[in-house]
């Protein structure tokens, strides 16, 4: 069952009552606010499992990681939905970087949904550009058993919205240096950091 920001108030609560120290109390603190902010912006699901496995993600050392201010808790959530479909480790990063290219071309497109033609056509083209050898269908199938896509009657989409923006702003974090016009367009997204999507590709 989903819930709302009382429930993860009160999850949060309980997880701070059953820590010891006072900087512990006040690091799960922290992370709460950080929860309810993307929850408000209806960002994420506010499902218990998604919740608590956000408090894990946030009690981690952030201080390594360079994904944005709310990356290392995207990438955390998504990194174990990726791992239940992945036989191998080496799997997930192939998933991300394919994922990453997808969302780019959407948003390149201005397009939230696509059809299975579309996809195929993502799919040859990425694997041209990466030369890879990937089965297309089973790489749908799986995506959609990790809940990263949905089958919406015939239409594709991503099925939350933090994962779309996550990955947009993953394959800009990844290829910037290699394709000077992703420079440009980031600074285009910054100076139109009121819109909310650019914005939410930013966090």
């Amino acid at each position: 069952k989903q819930n709302g920001h009382t429930s993860a108030n009160r999850i949060c609560r309980r997880v701070r009552q059953a820590v010891d120290g006072a900087e512990l109390r006040r690091s799960v603190a922290v992370s709460e606010r950080k929860i309810n902010a993307l929850i408000h912006l209806n960002l994420l699901p506010s499902y218990p499992v998604i919740i608590l496995t956000l408090l894990q993600a946030d009690d981690t050392d952030v201080a390594n990681s360079n994904a944005g201010s709310y990356g290392h808790i995207y990438e955390a959530l998504l990194t174990k939905k990726l791992g239940e479909v992945s036989s191998k480790a080496t799997d997930i990063g192939t998933k991300y970087t394919y994922i990453s290219y997808i969302a780019y071309r959407l948003f390149s497109d201005d397009k939230t949904t696509f059809s299975f033609y579309d996809f195929g056509q993502m799919h040859v083209s990425y694997c041209k550009r990466f030369d890879s050898i990937l089965d297309r269908d089973a790489v749908l199938r799986e995506l959609i058993q990790a809940h990263i896509f949905v089958n919406d009657g015939g239409v594709l989409r991503f099925k939350y919205s933090y994962c779309f923006y996550y990955f947009v702003a993953r394959y800009f974090k990844e290829n910037i240096a290699d394709e000077p016009r992703l420079r440009e367009e980031l600074e285009a997204i910054a100076d139109r950091v009121s819109s909310e999507e650019y914005a939410n590709i930013i966090i």
